[in-house]
């Protein structure tokens, strides 16, 4: 990963320094060709030989800055199609309905010994208030348990740094 990033950095660079030494040499050679037309002179064979000489070198590092930026443009495509990968993969794990219903059954249960309390007692009371936290405790700590898991491989598929994990 580091070797990736030094090497869009050197292109970076590098297209930089070029694209201002492209610029500055057409520059040069588009004062020179209106100089040729306003004094309807002759282009000298030395002056064309000196031009083309210098166009060569700048002909080749378009050439190279092409090929860089096709390197950028596959390197994006590659870590865009990456990155919908492992958003299918984190959005395919699936729910835990049993644990998530254990619970809503759990706080019913709950619910219920209030009733029981009113009609019944005490004693009633205290058994559907136990059957009931116990389900729901269940419930939510499995679900605790199963979000936790989701959430470690979802950390793991897109590298998000440990200070940043619960």
């Amino acid at each position: 990963m580091a070797t990736d990033q030094r090497r869009l950095v050197q292109i970076e660079n590098r297209l930089r320094g070029d694209l201002n030494q492209w610029i500055a040499t057409l520059e040069e050679f588009a004062g020179g060709a209106d100089n040729l037309a306003s004094t309807n002179s002759q282009l000298s064979p030395a002056a064309a030989t000196n031009w083309a000489q210098r166009m060569r070198p700048m002909v080749q590092e378009m050439n190279g800055a092409r090929t860089d930026l096709s390197v950028i443009g596959q390197d994006l495509a590659a870590a865009k199609t990456d990155a919908e990968y492992r958003e299918v993969l984190v959005r395919a794990w699936p729910a835990n309905h049993f644990l998530d219903r254990l619970s809503y059954l759990g706080a019913a249960i709950l619910g219920a010994g209030g009733a029981g309390y009113i009609l019944e007692g005490i004693g009633v009371a205290a058994v559907f208030w136990t059957v009931g936290l116990i389900l729901m405790g269940s419930g939510l700590y499995g679900l605790r348990n199963w979000e936790r898991k989701k959430w470690n491989f979802y950390a793991d598929q897109f590298s998000v740094d440990p200070r940043y994990r619960p």
